[in-house]
């Protein structure tokens, strides 16, 4: 409020899975949405198994592969490359990997 924002356009959520949900819910396509949680096991699944009102089910939206161009003999694949220096996989999806003090 100090900087101006109005006391309207805040909202305190105390409880996480609420707070979580109508985040969600608030989110348009292309918004970036930062959510730092206490429980979370439980808040990436609910955020993995969100699904906004009306979209199909996931199987429904699985994207198709990129289209393959053939250039002579050779395959050219139209993906550009990209480097996945400084992530990590595992159960909880793709993360940035801490920076490491050398």
């Amino acid at each position: 409020m100090a900087e101006g924002v109005s006391k309207d356009a805040i909202s305190i959520i105390p409880d996480e899975q609420e707070a979580i949900d109508t985040a969600l819910r608030m989110g348009k396509a292309g918004d970036l949405l930062l959510i730092f949680a206490d429980a979370l096991t439980r808040s990436w699944k609910q955020i993995t198994k969100f699904r906004p009102e009306g979209a199909p089910e996931p199987s429904a939206q699985a994207p198709a592969p990129p289209p393959v161009s053939v250039v002579g003999e050779a395959l050219v694949d139209p993906t550009p490359a990209m480097s996945l220096e400084g992530l990590l996989r595992d159960e909880r999806g793709i993360r940035v990997a801490p920076e490491v003090e050398d």
